[in-house]
C-alpha cells in the first residue's frame, strides 16, 4: 500500500536536488520505515540527494520538514518550523542558488496582506513561541469595531 500526498522531485535544470513529500499538518503521522518511504530514501540515496517529508500548515505560510535520510540530516532541519520564506529560501540554497527578488516580493506581498507570524525561539531550540501580527488595516479595522461595540453597548 503506498500512501503518499504530494511527491515532488525538486531540480534545478534537469537535475535532482531533492526528494519531498509534502503532507498536510494534520495528516496521520507515518512511520518512516514504512515501505513506501523506504522506497523514497532508497531513490534519494542512490541519487545522493537529500529526501523529506514536510508538513504544511493550511495557509501554506509554515513548513515542518523531517529527514529521511543523511543527506537530509546534513542540513539539519529537523524540528525547525520553518515561514514560507525561509523554506523557499532553503529550496533555492538546495539548487546553489539565491531566491529571485520577485519571488521574495510575492511571498513579502501575501504575508503583509494576511498578516505576519513571528518565532520567538526559547531556552530549548525544540520549542517556539508564535505570535501572529495581523496587517495595519486588520487592527485599525478591528479597533474601529471595538469602539462601535462599546458605543452601543454604553450609550
Amino acid at each position: 500500500m503506498v500512501d503518499i500526498d504530494f511527491l515532488v522531485t525538486d531540480y534545478d535544470h534537469g537535475k535532482p536536488v531533492a526528494i519531498i513529500e509534502y503532507k498536510h499538518e494534520l495528516a496521520d503521522e507515518k512511520n518512516t520505515h514504512d515501505m513506501s518511504y523506504r522506497a523514497l530514501k532508497a531513490l534519494a540515496n542512490a541519487s545522493k540527494i537529500p529526501c523529506f517529508v514536510c508538513r504544511y500548515s493550511a495557509g501554506l505560510d509554515l513548513f515542518k520538514p523531517q529527514s529521511l535520510n543523511g543527506f537530509a540530516k546534513d542540513h539539519m532541519l529537523d524540528g525547525k518550523t520553518m515561514t514560507e520564506e525561509e523554506w523557499v529560501g532553503f529550496l533555492y540554497e538546495l539548487r546553489g542558488r539565491e531566491v529571485p527578488p520577485a519571488v521574495l516580493a510575492e511571498i513579502r506581498k501575501r504575508e503583509n496582506a494576511a498578516g505576519t507570524v513571528n518565532r520567538t525561539p526559547t531556552q530549548d531550540d525544540n520549542q517556539q513561541h508564535w505570535t501572529f501580527n495581523p496587517p495595519p488595516e486588520t487592527i485599525e479595522h478591528l479597533d474601529a469595531l471595538q469602539n462601535k461595540l462599546w458605543m452601543e453597548n454604553h450609550p
